[in-house]
């Protein structure tokens, strides 16, 4: 089967995007209900999965996409479906139920992830680390919560652009 990533050029921690584009990558790819899963596994049925990934780094980091076609799809086809996609989001923005979906499940997976001694380490090592301060995991959620559309599609026009990605 043909798969590839794409990976779209992002901010440092220190960026004011960067609790939307959490927010975008949950739009995108969580769950069945996400914006890739409809509109590429369900509705135009060429791959079997696409996900998007963003992962908050000292230094400019990516926002990853990645997606597995089904036998006799192209790259070709598969990118084109991702950049209607991600384009459409850009123009719009999302929802306010999607918006709304993606915070509570950004929410929900950072307490589950506090919920054992090693998941706590982790994280308060990781934000020590990556902000400088483990205090700043005590702000994650207010983050979150105070992400807007237009956050959300502001965020979106400065990351998705053709300019800034590369496809393998």
């Amino acid at each position: 089967n043909v798969s590839f990533m794409i990976g779209y050029k992002a901010p440092a921690v220190t960026g004011a995007d960067v609790p939307a584009l959490d927010v975008l990558s949950s739009i995108l790819s969580e769950g069945e209900s996400s914006r890739f899963h409809q509109a590429l596994v369900y509705e135009k049925q060429i791959a079997l999965s696409a996900s998007a990934s963003f992962r908050t780094r000292i230094d400019p980091s990516l926002f990853e996409v990645y997606v597995e076609l089904k036998p006799g799809k192209s790259a070709a086809e598969g990118e084109a479906a991702v950049y209607e996609v991600l384009d459409k989001l850009v123009r719009e923005g999302p929802g306010e139920r999607e918006l709304t979906k993606a915070k509570n499940l950004l929410e929900a997976n950072f307490v589950r992830g506090m919920k054992t001694n090693n998941g706590a380490g982790y994280q308060i090592g990781f934000y020590d680390h990556v902000s400088g301060d483990y205090r700043a995991m005590f702000k994650t959620i207010e983050r979150y919560r105070a992400v807007t559309a237009d956050d959300c599609k502001r965020a979106a026009k400065a990351c998705f652009d053709a300019r800034k990605r590369t496809v393998v």
